[in-house]
This record gives structure tokens, C-alpha cells and sequence, in this order.
């Protein structure tokens, strides 16, 4: 159990990486994204939704577009990681964003890998989509055979943990919307009681099945209105992103500090 002085001990970022919508590939550039009131919401592509291929009673209850990283997420350096070709292909992109974004964030905080292999570094990912275990799992006859380990929601905290040689613990949480924030917390709380001495929390969102979240309308959210600096809206929009952080106890490595939560 924590002792009642360590409840509130600074907890400190100490790397982080991201890759986000639009032009936010890096923390300089969605720095830049917010400086300028940018927005990356685009149209969907056709080769992804047409919908002049369609016909419905209730055209404007589809949500027009989203927002899209610039990158392919097909793209993966897989020997780099320690994956074989075929385990990459059921791999589901979250899981090998995260373990790029985690690399980077390792990298961000100055922290050599060597010290970091074999730690008591645990992982909390929030994440909510579980699309791609749909996708490879639709023909039971030509199941993958990597599945179960590669588009397995629990796999995207295991998959950092085994890559990095972690030895602390390993969580994927999924509360909705509020997943990240809710590993955040976790992350936190297992800082303050000791559970571990560094974490890596993961958020990664990718969502490349459509199926009923390009019908949720704009009087179907809750929120009456959003406002961005860029705009306001009240409907739900897809958004392509990752991001990893890497905290510590400010008290315990204070010469790492960048931020404090």
C-alpha cells in the first residue's frame, strides 16, 4: 500500500511521441497544427467510402469525414521489432504503431535502452477500437494464424512489455472514449504505490471498419457542442492517432523531469 506522503507525488513525463492526424506526425509539428488553427478533417477518400455509391432515406445522418494521418499504417519495419512477415500481417496496426511511438518515446526521454530492458517499467494502453480482430476474423476458414496473438486487444500492452523486456505490469484498458485517460490514472496510481519505477502508457485509435460508426449522427451525441479554437461541432468524428509517454516519480529520477501530472 502507499504511504499517505507518496498520494501526491509529482509524477513526471519524461519522453513522449505522437502521431497524429494531418500534418502532426511529430510534437513540433501539432504544436505548429495548434498555433495555426489548423484542422485535419478531410472527406473520406472513395477508395475508402463512397458515398454517391449509396442511397439512404437519411443522406445527412452520415458524418461526411474524418481525420486521417498521412501516413500508411501498412507500413512497418517488422524484423526491426522482432516480427516475421507473416505475424505482421495479423498484427493490428495499433500494435505496431504503439511499439514505433513507445521506441521514440524511449528515445525522447535520453533514457538508454540498455537501461531500460529488464526494468520494472509496466505498460498501460487505453484503447477502445478492436476493429482489425473483426476484420482478419470474418472467414473462420481462413483465420490467420497469428490471430489470437496479433489482434488480441490485450496483446497491445503485452507486445510493448515482450519487445522491451518490461517487468512490470501490463494492462490494456478500454472504458470508451475515456480509455487513455483512464490508463493514465492507472499508470499513475501504480507509480505512487511502487508497483513500478517507470511506465510506458500507450494510446493508440485506429478504426478502419465503418460499420455502425458512420451512422452515428449528429442528434444522437451527447455533446451539445465542441468548441476547438477552429470551430465548434456537435457530431462524432473518427480520428487516426497515437501516442506514447514515458513517466516516472519526479522524486525518484528528478534530473528526467520535462512535465509533472
Amino acid at each position: 500500500m502507499a504511504q499517505e506522503s507518496s498520494i501526491l507525488d509529482p509524477i513526471a513525463i519524461v519522453g513522449f511521441s505522437i502521431k497524429f492526424p494531418g500534418d502532426a506526425d511529430t510534437p513540433e509539428c501539432f504544436w505548429q497544427m495548434l498555433e495555426t488553427k489548423q484542422c485535419a478533417f478531410q472527406a473520406w477518400p472513395k477508395d475508402r467510402l463512397n458515398f454517391e455509391a449509396f442511397m439512404s432515406r437519411d443522406s445527412k445522418g452520415f458524418i461526411p469525414g474524418a481525420h486521417f494521418m498521412k501516413e500508411d499504417c501498412g507500413l512497418f519495419d517488422a524484423s526491426f521489432f522482432g516480427v516475421s512477415g507473416t505475424e505482421a500481417c495479423t498484427m493490428d496496426p495499433q500494435n505496431r504503431l504503439l511499439l514505433e511511438t513507445a521506441y521514440r518515446a524511449l528515445e525522447n526521454s535520453g533514457i538508454p535502452m540498455e537501461n531500460a530492458k529488464g526494468s520494472k517499467t509496466a505498460v498501460y494502453t487505453g484503447c477502445m477500437a478492436n476493429d482489425y480482430n473483426h476484420i482478419v476474423s470474418r472467414d473462420a476458414d481462413l483465420l490467420p494464424r497469428y490471430t489470437a496473438l496479433g489482434a488480441s486487444p490485450s496483446m497491445l500492452s503485452n507486445r510493448l512489455s515482450w519487445f522491451f523486456d518490461f517487468h512490470g505490469p501490463s494492462l490494456s484498458v478500454d472504458t470508451a472514449c475515456s480509455s487513455s485517460l483512464v490508463a493514465l490514472d492507472l499508470a499513475c496510481q501504480g507509480l505512487r504505490n511502487g508497483d513500478s519505477d517507470m511506465v510506458s502508457h500507450a494510446m493508440p485509435c485506429l478504426l478502419p471498419r465503418l460499420g455502425i460508426w458512420r451512422t452515428l449522427k449528429r442528434k444522437e451525441c451527447s455533446l451539445s457542442s465542441v468548441s476547438t479554437g477552429i470551430g465548434s461541432w456537435s457530431e462524432y468524428h473518427r480520428r487516426r492517432r497515437a501516442g506514447s509517454l514515458a513517466l516516472e516519480n519526479e522524486l525518484s529520477f528528478p534530473r528526467w523531469s520535462l512535465f509533472q501530472l
